[in-house]
């Protein structure tokens, strides 16, 4: 595919740069908005291969600069798979059924798959439609922060239960972790299949851990997925974005054929000085700037770009877009991004 967003996954540098948006099919779209009040829910719309379909391409054709389109689903979509109770309430976000770690379901591939099978037909029906030129992008949860909201039973503010848990109990976590790279894999490899051209793993809250658990229960599962995928599709392109403390980026360096995606607490000096040449970077801008707007947005933009003027660089933010984005600032910051030049 001629798509420069792929290319510099593969180490190439390119201006102007690549751009697509975490969370870029959301609420901040006044017609992702009337889709889902039609869809009834949430979860119905994920399920429904039309209309997720829809609300995956919805970002290309408002803002066809962008270079990408990123599948239209959740990362609790494999909890929900192997069995878990799941619902999303509004106002309070995600209510999954709590695992017993005493009692962890077995992942069985077949059922597993199955459920999951209507998120494979959105990607195959959105690929038929996909304008030329522009990748599709697929995406799971890593497995420490799917495991955080498995064992929470929902999203948290500090994590406590989530972090009491793990370390009173880190050998029945150890076996969640593994149930969650077996069915993780599972999940990414199907999306392959189904015809995404790259995949992001995201690991939300990689950054709660001190540092012998972020190897146990962040860098050994990534590393495993990764090297899971690599082996039977070598020349997929994988983001994988540890959210939170960026001094733990480097244990991620030596991962072949992946690209890294920064938060927005990093600094990029730092990052371009101790990171290898090839290895693409992605993201950095806070998505509060890209809420206000203005001067203020441009001139972190700008930064950025400039910071990463001369290596494989992808414009992103540091995490995902929030609700309350006017629309208008996104596309002020697309032509901006793809008008700058060194």
């Amino acid at each position: 595919m001629n798509n420069n967003l792929l290319k510099t996954l593969k180490g190439e540098v390119f201006h102007p740069r690549p751009i697509w948006f975490m969370r870029q099919a959301g609420r901040y779209l006044p017609e992702y908005r009337e889709l889902r009040e039609k869809a009834g829910s949430f979860l119905k719309l994920c399920f429904s291969p039309d209309a997720a379909k829809e609300v995956t391409l919805q970002p290309l054709k408002r803002f066809p600069e962008i270079d990408a389109a990123i599948l239209f689903s959740d990362i609790l979509v494999v909890p929900l798979a192997l069995g878990y109770d799941l619902d999303f309430k509004q106002g309070e976000g995600p209510v999954l059924e709590k695992a017993n770690l005493e009692q962890l379901r077995e992942l069985h591939p077949g059922s597993f798959l199955k459920t999951l099978s209507p998120i494979f037909e959105t990607i195959a029906l959105t690929k038929k439609e996909l304008p030329h030129g522009k990748a599709l992008l697929g995406f799971a949860g890593a497995p420490w922060t799917v495991a955080t909201y498995m064992i929470e039973g929902g999203g948290s503010k500090d994590h406590s239960c989530a972090k009491k848990t793990a370390f009173s109990f880190p050998k029945k976590v150890d076996t969640l972790i593994s149930v969650l790279i077996d069915a993780t894999f599972l999940y990414l490899r199907e999306q392959i299949i189904a015809g995404v051209d790259a995949i992001q793993l995201f690991d939300s809250w990689a950054g709660i851990l001190p540092e012998p658990y972020y190897d146990r229960w962040v860098v050994y599962p990534i590393r495993e997925l990764v090297s899971r995928i690599k082996r039977e599709f070598p020349e997929i392109p994988i983001i994988v974005f540890p959210k939170g403390n960026p001094s733990f980026y480097w244990k991620f360096f030596s991962l072949e054929g992946c690209a890294l995606s920064l938060d927005s607490v990093v600094d990029f000096s730092h990052i371009k000085k101790v990171s290898p040449k090839n290895m693409a970077l992605q993201g950095g801008l806070d998505p509060s700037l890209l809420v206000a707007g203005g001067e203020e947005m441009f001139f972190e933009a700008e930064r950025i770009l400039r910071s990463f003027q001369d290596r494989p660089y992808i414009f992103n933010l540091g995490h995902g877009m929030t609700p309350g984005v006017p629309v208008s600032h996104v596309k002020d910051l697309i032509q901006f991004v793809k008008s700058w030049r060194p």
